[in-house]
Formats: structure tokens, C-alpha cells, sequence
């Protein structure tokens, strides 16, 4: 199985905002896009309702194992043998904080 790409990030005191474009600029280097994984706005919406699930898809060709998490300002997305997505923020002041990212998709 071939990589068509790997990035990670991770920065302290910044904005949510700088945190996203930094992590954006890091993705472009690498061919991919975050914002077709994830727009900023919606990323940190706080009205948004929390959602998870993960999914056995028994069914498929392959089966895969299938996950999501989101929430205000973290979102995990991942399918077995396919991708994972991270993007997380956490505030350690009203403005600042420390944010992760990770994404990693498979050639299919």
C-alpha cells in the first residue's frame, strides 16, 4: 500500500485561525488540501452538535472499519487501510493555545 500522503503538525501559543493556516500551508507542501477534509468555519463552529460513530462495513469488497468524532475545534476521521484525519485545538488562554494535526491517506 502506497502513501499519497503523510503531514503533522503541532504549534503552541497561537490562534485557532493561525493554527489552521499554518496546518494548511504544511498540507499544501505535501499535495493536499485540508479544506476539502475540513473548513475552518466549520471546523470551530461551537453550535455544532457533537457526533460520533464508528461503523463495520462487513458488506464492502474489503471490509473496513470506519470512524468519526466531531466537535468544536476536534475532528478525527478514519477508515481501516484508507486514511485518518486529526485536527485538534485545545485553549490554554480566551485567545491562545496548542493545537495537533495529522493526516494520512492510502493510494487506493
Amino acid at each position: 500500500m502506497q502513501k499519497n500522503y503523510e503531514v503533522e503538525c503541532q504549534r503552541t501559543n497561537v490562534t485557532p485561525k493561525a493554527f489552521y493556516e499554518y496546518c494548511r500551508k504544511q498540507s499544501n507542501k505535501k499535495g493536499l488540501d485540508i479544506e476539502s477534509w475540513v473548513e475552518f468555519d466549520s471546523w470551530i463552529n461551537p453550535n455544532s452538535p457533537e457526533k460520533y460513530h464508528i461503523n463495520k462495513h462487513e458488506d464492502w469488497e474489503l471490509p473496513q472499519i470506519e470512524g468519526s468524532g466531531l466537535m468544536p475545534y476536534e475532528w478525527h476521521l478514519f477508515l481501516q487501510n484508507s486514511y485518518n484525519f486529526i485536527m485538534e485545538f485545545e485553549f490554554d488562554t480566551e485567545t491562545k493555545g496548542h493545537g495537533y494535526f495529522y493526516a494520512l491517506e492510502y493510494e487506493r
